[in-house]
């Protein structure tokens, strides 16, 4: 078949997530075009792969990303481009690998191509337009997500979308129930959220490539540095932390986030040397061992954060307990399969409770902590994702 997979963004968990389903196509014999915003060094991943890489922009434009307005007339663009290039090839399936956000662009530009030989299949990582009932939100906001969720119903109704694909039973009932359980639920898909095994290097050896201190309890927090993961929160949280533990902070910085800033924060502290900040994009060939050295890996995510984690998937595959916000999916995910220890959202205080729960735990809690993630990385391997779709 020929396929086009588009994805605007290439940050984060994006580009490792579409270097999956590509290796897997090109294994079966696809032929593969990757369709993403413009040229960058995340690229770098897919760069030894036999497909053809398409950009919407030239290198010197502006970013993908920015306010609503100027993000929504960009998947315009986006959605345009990819759904002319499929009629003048005449591929067979448009996957758009992640419509969260995207659904009225998607909507507006898939009506004008009512004339197309190929299928659309898109996956969707949280349902966040779906609220629960005790749920705070604004009344704007409320009408918004209605609106949003009523666009992805009448994709699937008309067929507009042949596939949806989502990574937990949990979020598949949320949207049978937003499409009230009608026929075309059947193309409502659960695939695992995929996870590569890692390499083993011992955490002696990564710690001293990464210049952090051996022989000491390391938590990390891992990714992009936003309000919406609660990385404000896990700040305050560390004066209120009263054991020795060293908090790990990677991750490139959301450009509403001053460096200066939280680096006067550092030095404020009683003890700035336990806050340390690797504050950049980190190297695909890095990530891995960011885990490997650290004890833990904490998400302070915030209530509105209601899909599945990469960061999570890096910490169960390399055995690491998690502290973790009680919402969303990823919440369900650490109960059911006992990963580690859940906290109330938003909360400084309970993040620093958790810290102390965890460090307090015996050798035995830990080593159990261990087999289950890596059990439930197992069962997550990226094949098994892949071959599903």
């Amino acid at each position: 078949m020929k396929i086009i997979l588009f994805d605007p963004e290439t940050s984060g968990h994006h580009i490792k997530y579409a270097s999956y389903l590509i290796r897997y196509l090109i294994e079966q014999g696809d032929i593969i075009t990757f369709i993403t915003w413009k040229p960058c060094k995340s690229l770098n991943l897919l760069q030894n792969l036999p497909i053809t890489i398409k950009y919407i922009v030239g290198s010197s434009e502006e970013n993908f990303g920015g306010n609503t307005i100027k993000r929504k007339w960009q998947l315009v663009k986006g959605f345009k481009y990819c759904f002319n290039l499929a009629n003048v090839q005449h591929v067979n399936v448009v996957h758009c690998l992640y419509i969260d956000y995207s659904e009225i662009p998607l909507y507006f530009c898939i009506k004008k191509f009512k004339h197309r030989s190929w299928k659309l299949f898109a996956t969707i990582f949280s349902p966040y337009f779906i609220h629960e009932p005790k749920e705070k939100i604004g009344i704007m906001r409320y009408l918004y997500h209605k609106l949003k969720g009523r666009i992805v119903v009448q994709l699937l109704k008309r067929g507009e979308i042949r596939g949806l694909f989502t990574h937990s039973e949990r979020i598949q009932d949320k949207l049978f129930n937003l499409c009230s359980h009608d026929l075309f639920c059947d193309n409502i898909f659960v695939i695992p959220d995929p996870i590569e095994p890692l390499p083993k290097i011992s955490q002696e050896v990564v710690r001293d490539y990464l210049e952090l201190p051996q022989k000491k309890p390391i938590i990390l927090f891992f990714g992009g540095l936003n309000h919406r993961k609660g990385f404000d929160v896990l700040l305050k949280a560390i004066p209120l932390i009263d054991k020795e533990v060293y908090i790990l902070i990677a991750g490139k910085l959301d450009d509403s986030i001053e460096e200066e800033t939280i680096q006067k924060y550092r030095q404020s502290l009683r003890k700035p040397e336990c806050l340390i900040f690797h504050l950049r994009y980190i190297k695909d060939g890095d990530i891995a061992k960011y885990f490997l050295a650290s004890d833990a890996v904490i998400l302070p995510y915030r209530r509105g954060f209601k899909g599945t984690s990469g960061v999570l998937n890096y910490a169960s595959v390399t055995g690491k307990p998690v502290i973790v916000s009680d919402t969303g999916e990823i919440s369900h995910i650490v109960r059911e399969n006992n990963l580690g220890i859940l906290i109330e959202p938003e909360s400084s205080e309970a993040i620093a409770q958790g810290v102390k729960r965890l460090l307090s735990h015996s050798k035995k809690w830990r080593e159990q902590v261990k087999l289950q993630a890596i059990q439930y990385a197992k069962s997550n391997d990226w094949r098994k994702m892949a071959s599903k779709v």
